[in-house]
This record gives C-alpha cells, structure tokens and sequence, in this order.
C-alpha cells in the first residue's frame, strides 16, 4: 500500500483536488453513515469513480468495500456495487480507447496496479474465502460481478488465488455448482476461470516436470 502510494504521490496527472476530496468524502460516509441509504449512494458514487481514477479509489476505498462486503450482506444492491467498484479497481480491462504512442506505457501501469491491488486483496485470505460465500447467492447482481472479480484476481495471480480456493471450505464446489447456473454469461466466466486454473496448473506441471531447463543456458 505504501508503494501505491507513492506512485499515486509521484504523479503529475492525478485528480484535481476537488476529485481527490470527494472520494475520501465518500469512503468517510461508507464507513460511518448510520443509513444503509447512504451508504449504498456512496459506493455507488465510488463506483462511478473507480475507472477514471482507478488509483485513488483503489488506495482510499478498498478496506471500506470489504467491509460493506462482511456488513450489508442482506442489501445485494449495495453489495453489487461494492463488487464492481473492486473489479473495476483489479481488473486491466481498458475501455476507454488509447493512442499508439500512449499504449503501451498505459498497458504497462494499468497491469502493474492491477497486480499490486490483487496482493492487496489476497494478503487476507479470508477476503477470497468472503467473495466465494458471495457466490452462492442466486442474485444476478452480486454473482455476476463476483464471479468477475474472481475471474480478474485469478488473471493477476492465478497460482496464489487458486491455492486460497483449494483450502477454503467449500471453495471448489461453490465453483462447480455455478456451472449448472442458467444464465449464460455466467457460465461462460466461470469456464474462463476453469480454464485459468488448469492453465496455471500445466505451467506448474511443465515446471516440475523439467527441472534442469534452466540449466539450458549455462
């Protein structure tokens, strides 16, 4: 965290002030509104915020969308935006269009934060074991974007991720029992995030299979 926010300190191209000061109002009304009301306005608001200023969100709101994810379970509209803001805040998914000369630079920083955010997330297991619990709800509006934001987390570190589910209680049959979901677009993230973890697999496989390929070059 503190290296994030260094770069976000180094920047010369943040949010303006203004920008800066309403998302630390809005993780304060996250974190102290006593009105669910608020709260669900809040993240909403942090959500709209979370692509252009993927950064600040990221760094200032991430412990609060957590939390709403451990507290406000019985709202499922709060909690799909809490959910998308964290993906939005993970994932490397660019939509905005980019100039040629600017690409690459912003592909590069835009795979580095969403690495750094993943470790951020996975450092407390229990925050993946919290986003599988998530998926049992039947509630398109939290298991779409939960099962995104898995699907992202297992693209940045799919090793680390896949060894969290494969210890959490119940973590892999929460996973097939989405397969028998009837809505396809859930079923097609979910096979994407199969076939993450197979391929992250037969790297390892490939790895200890071969030990001595490193010793090619010497």
């Amino acid at each position: 965290m503190n290296f994030l926010r260094g770069v976000m300190g180094g920047q010369s191209a943040g949010p303006q002030h203004t920008e800066a000061e309403t998302i630390q109002k809005l993780c304060d009304r996250v974190a102290s509104s006593t009105l669910l009301d608020d709260r669900r306005n809040a993240v909403r608001a942090l959500k709209s915020l979370s692509k252009k200023y993927r950064l600040e969100v990221g760094i200032q709101a991430m412990e609060h969308l957590i939390h709403v994810l451990q507290t406000d379970r019985s709202d499922s509209e709060i909690i799909g935006y809490a959910l998308d803001t964290l993906y939005n805040i993970i994932s490397n998914e660019e939509e905005e269009e980019v100039d040629d000369v600017e690409e690459e630079n912003s592909t590069r920083q835009s795979e580095d934060l969403g690495s750094q955010f993943t470790e951020i997330f996975i450092k407390q297991q229990e925050n993946v074991t919290l986003l599988l619990s998530l998926l049992e709800e039947f509630d398109f509006h939290v298991r779409w974007p939960g099962v995104k934001l898995l699907t992202s987390l297992l693209k940045q570190l799919g090793p680390q991720v896949q060894q969290i589910i494969l210890v959490s209680p119940m973590g892999v049959s929460r996973l097939m029992d989405l397969l028998a979901d009837s809505r396809e677009v859930i079923r097609n993230d979910v096979e994407e995030e199969d076939e993450l973890e197979s391929g992250d697999q037969e790297d390892e496989d490939d790895e200890s299979e071969d030990p001595g390929k490193d010793l090619d070059h010497i």
